[in-house]
């Protein structure tokens, strides 16, 4: 068994159904349940694990994910994890933030995404093998209705 399939088997990961790459579990859902600015009701917090394989260059195909609540993100082991968030729209140049374990080269263990905010998560590794382990919480708790995906150039030419 790889490092990769070992963290795969160990969180009990599957397939991502969706347009985002690797693996994921929801490991905690909240029964605290609170409103939200449209009177919605939502699980106050969710988390998720995530195992993530060494992502094809940023391109007009990669895809940009927006949630109407805030993302935490945590890493928790392998390469780092390059977290692009346009704050000012898919027009201007994202900001980056690397997860990863060397905090002395910048790298931070923890980013926070704002809500209503575009934002990609990249594994850029020269070899197609690493991966990261990392973890999100979403406040309020994940909900499909409440999450866009969308391929970057789509947006860029809506924009």
């Amino acid at each position: 068994m790889d490092r990769f399939e070992y963290w795969v088997n160990h969180l009990k990961l599957v397939q991502h159904p969706g347009d985002e790459e690797g693996f994921f579990r929801e490991e905690f859902r909240d029964t605290f349940i609170v409103k939200n600015n449209l009177g919605e009701c939502r699980n106050s917090a969710t988390v998720a694990y995530f195992a993530q394989k060494t992502s094809p260059p940023f391109s007009p195909s990669s895809f940009l994910f927006r949630c109407k609540g805030a993302e935490l993100l945590y890493y928790h082991f392998g390469a780092p994890l390059t977290i692009k968030i346009f704050m000012n729209g898919v027009r201007q140049d994202p900001v980056n933030f690397t997860l990863g374990p060397q905090i002395d080269e910048g790298q931070t263990l923890f980013t926070a995404v704002p809500k209503d905010t575009w934002f990609t998560r990249i594994v850029e590794s020269e070899d197609e093998n690493n991966f990261t382990v990392y973890s999100c919480s979403l406040i309020p708790g994940f909900e499909l209705a409440d999450f866009e995906a969308r391929k970057y150039g789509d947006l860029m030419q809506e924009n």
